[in-house]
């Protein structure tokens, strides 16, 4: 449902989803919208991991052992415009955000994430990276390139 409202405001919306499961449902959800979506697990290196932690809720799925799930690195993906990052990623923040350097670098795009869950923290990176929090709630944090 976020990739469809996202598409409101933003002219390329471009999704990452591991769970096949949800990777399905993201698929049909956004089908004919123009949306990209990518069945991979997202970064700091290239490499293979598997899915764990989810009973009855696909969502809560996260990164654990394995090698079902391909892996890359935002950066990867040489995006040269990027306006909003938003990640809901069950704990792999921190690395994703590494795996992104180049990309925050450049585009210094707002960061959207989830607040320090599975005992990451991805909030002092940003912060060293010239980004500081501008928004809250019990869950999220919103942040805003403020210049190093």
């Amino acid at each position: 449902m976020y990739p469809l409202e996202l598409s409101k405001y933003f002219s390329r919306v471009v999704t990452f989803e591991p769970e096949p499961t949800n990777f399905e449902c993201l698929q049909l959800n956004t089908k004919d919208s123009g949306i990209e979506s990518y069945q991979v697990a997202l970064g700091q290196h290239f490499g293979r991991v598997g899915l764990g932690g989810w009973d009855k809720n696909t969502g809560s799925a996260h990164v654990v052992k394995g090698s079902s799930i391909q892996v890359i690195p935002i950066d990867s993906m040489s995006v040269i415009d990027c306006d909003l990052l938003q990640l809901d990623i069950e704990g792999a923040e921190l690395s994703a955000l590494i795996g992104a350097e180049q990309t925050l670098l450049q585009c210094k795009p707002v960061v959207m994430i989830e607040r320090r869950r599975h005992g990451t923290d991805p909030h002092s990176m940003l912060l060293k990276k010239g980004y500081e929090e501008a928004e809250s709630n019990a869950t999220d944090s919103i942040y805003v390139y403020a210049g190093e």
